[in-house]
């Protein structure tokens, strides 16, 4: 297995923005610590003796034949000997790296909450998400490297890797956590289409937080045709029976006309879910031109949900 990557967020299914990205050597990265440093396995590791350079920039990978773009952020006044949190952000259809990046604010939040944010490019701006796709496999390999060797190359506390998506790339989020959870410690889906998911057993309860406008166009909230295939409260309904969550849930507000409600589950997980009443195909509060912003950011709320988690055990 062997990998690279870049990114684009997709609103209203047609909508992808374009951009470029800086060309470095992988050796150039260093190791990311943080001003709150965790501890973690590994902390006289080699990655961990030096800072790492901050500022995005692209690495390569090769993954099943193929030379893949992966543009990674490592936020600025970072300390050698410490641990930071790597998120996984996955573009939306027609997307890549840099235009994730723009389109969703989690460098600017990373350079604030110091983590290292990594932004894959899936081939031809698309992620197979379903199963009987022949990349299907390829991109969860691509997915799987991204995490192992950035957890390799930086300083990351691997009780805190959490992989992000949008509409085709909640899609893939969605596959990574039933197949990915023994490397996480949480996953996010936002407008993710559900219909294509695989038979999940997930290896160990993952703490997962779905964001979903009530009225989107393009994934509907309730699901497709008669049968409702792919609806957002069976998606969650879902994983709350792989986490074997409690009945007891609290409500609460993401923001204006937003409902959220948590469910409290196994190994200190937690299955999260937001409704946004007023809002089609989106990634909520998009920094990027031409966006209307949110309330509140997607990035924000989905951080604040990472921040306190940890993954238990062995990793």
């Amino acid at each position: 297995m062997r990998t690279r990557s870049a990114f684009a967020l997709a609103v209203g299914a047609a909508l992808a923005l374009a951009g470029g990205d800086l060309a470095l050597d992988p050796a150039a990265i260093g190791a990311p610590p943080s001003a709150n440093p965790t501890p973690a396995p590994g902390g006289g590791s080699p990655q961990c003796a030096v800072a790492p350079a901050p500022g995005s920039r692209t690495v390569q990978y090769t993954v099943d034949d193929r030379t893949l773009n992966v543009l990674v952020h490592v936020p600025p006044g970072l300390a050698a000997g410490s641990h930071v949190p790597l998120l996984i952000a996955l573009h939306g259809f027609r997307g890549d790296g840099p235009a994730m990046e723009r389109g969703t604010g989690f460098s600017a939040l990373a350079d604030r909450q110091r983590f290292v944010v990594a932004y894959p490019s899936a081939p031809g701006g698309q992620w197979a998400i379903y199963a009987g796709e022949p990349r299907a496999k390829s991109d969860l390999d691509f997915v799987r490297t991204t995490i192992d060797q950035l957890s390799t190359s930086l300083c990351i506390d691997r009780r805190r890797r959490f992989v992000v998506g949008v509409s085709n790339g909640a899609g893939e989020v969605a596959r990574v956590g039933c197949l990915l959870a023994d490397r996480l410690a949480g996953v996010a889906p936002v407008a993710g289409d559900y219909r294509s998911l695989p038979t999940c057993h997930p290896p160990r309860p993952i703490s997962i937080m779905e964001i979903h406008g009530v009225r989107d166009p393009v994934v509907p909230f309730r699901g497709r045709s008669v049968d409702h295939s792919g609806a957002v409260p069976s998606f969650v309904a879902t994983w709350r029976t792989l986490d074997h969550c409690g009945r007891s849930v609290s409500r609460s507000r993401a923001g204006p006309h937003s409902a959220r409600l948590t469910w409290h589950c196994a190994g200190h997980t937690m299955v999260s879910q937001v409704k946004l009443y007023d809002a089609g195909h989106v990634w909520p509060g998009s920094p990027a031109p031409g966006h209307v912003p949110g309330p509140e950011s997607a990035a924000s709320v989905i951080w604040r949900f990472f921040s306190g988690l940890r993954q238990r055990g062995q990793f």
